[in-house]
């Protein structure tokens, strides 16, 4: 997977997981990283999604919706 180059451009987009689920918005970028402002709700709905796993770490992927 490629790496993103994030810009001052990206600054108001939302952040959405790789299922489409939208977990944050975009809100500066500082050295090429963005800093997001979560949903409020995401939370609540990662631990719906993860409710009963057994394993400590699942990997999640996001992308910047364009």
């Amino acid at each position: 997977m490629a790496e993103t180059a994030y810009t001052d451009s990206d600054v108001g987009k939302y952040v959405m997981t790789a299922d489409g689920d939208r977990v944050g918005t975009v809100t500066a970028v500082r050295h090429g990283t963005p800093r997001v402002d979560p949903d409020p709700d995401m939370f609540d709905r990662i631990k719906r999604r993860w409710a009963g796993k057994t394993s400590t770490t699942t990997p999640i992927r996001f992308r910047t919706a364009k």
